[in-house]
């Protein structure tokens, strides 16, 4: 064999080699990707929303998106991370917190936030019974607060805050977990608590979570609002967005779409009246707030 054909051939095996080489690192790569139903989209929903008509919400997602749209209800905030980190939903609507725990643990990539009226924050907000002899803050001293979940942006972390401007802290309460905003209003309902606390809209409004409850003419008091607080964030996994970011697209559309529908479910099941579009640096005042509470 000449020079020429010896090195033609060793050549031509020499790119054989490297192409099987490509197509196994090739065949390993994908072997390592996981498999996605891109016809199926599965949404995590926060514990405080498992009684809404979740099945109209998904109707009407798949009817915007074209896409066959299930849902996860979390028994609890940090469950929803959980659920998020392994995969078991590809979106999830976050509490702040959340959102950033979830940012940070579980690769979440926020889209989208909650608009709620006209605005784009919400407010923590303590309450008592009108008739409560209970007049300021620092009159919570020795008395039982319900709150809302450990990871409940305003149902708890917030809370903290006012009670600290107040000159109190977690030590100078007995505050319990109630699991929802429902429940922490019905525990000052019951008498199980003195005070809850809540999410609020804007102060100007008086209204938040106590409203709209069957509490047999029950009448609350606002006894402070928090700073404001930006809106539940509506996040995707950053792998299922690196792999169907077309999904992705599809679904921030269908929830934008039904945001020009004033009775439609987003606004029945989350009272929601629309959703906008949202970046990571939205969520660093509460950041701010987490990192206070950790130098204490």
């Amino acid at each position: 064999m000449s020079v020429e054909l010896s090195s033609r051939a060793w050549q031509n095996g020499h790119e054989m080699r490297i192409a099987k080489y490509c197509f196994l690192l090739l065949a390993f790569v994908l072997s390592c990707t996981p498999k996605v139903d891109t016809n199926v989209v599965r949404l995590g929903i926060q514990p405080n929303e498992k009684d809404a008509d979740l099945n109209a919400f998904a109707r009407e997602l798949e009817g915007a998106t074209g896409l066959k749209v299930e849902y996860v209800v979390s028994p609890d905030y940090d469950d929803l991370v959980a659920q998020f980190k392994k995969g078991a939903v590809d979106f999830a609507f976050f509490s702040p917190v959340n959102f950033i725990a979830a940012e940070k643990d579980a690769g979440a990539k926020v889209l989208l936030k909650k608009v709620y009226g006209h605005s784009e924050f919400y407010f923590s907000a303590l309450i008592v019974k009108d008739d409560s002899p209970i007049k300021s803050v620092s009159d919570l001293k020795g008395q039982n607060i319900a709150f809302v979940d450990p990871s409940s942006t305003s149902g708890y972390l917030y809370a903290l805050v006012l009670l600290k401007k107040a000159g109190l802290s977690l030590k100078d309460v007995k505050g319990e977990f109630s699991g929802t905003h429902d429940k922490a209003v019905e525990a000052v309902l019951s008498g199980k608590a003195v005070a809850a606390a809540v999410w609020g809209e804007d102060p100007a409004t008086g209204a938040g979570a106590w409203s709209g409850l069957p509490s047999e003419g029950t009448k609350f008091r606002v006894l402070a609002w928090s700073e404001p607080i930006p809106n539940d964030a509506f996040a995707v996994r950053s792998d299922f967005y690196q792999a169907n970011a077309n999904i992705v697209f599809k679904v921030m559309e269908g929830l934008i779409s039904m945001s020009d529908a004033a009775t439609g479910s987003l606004k029945k099941v989350f009272d929601t009246d629309k959703m906008t579009t949202a970046t990571s640096r939205h969520y660093d005042s509460v950041r701010n707030i987490i990192e206070a509470q950790k130098e204490q």
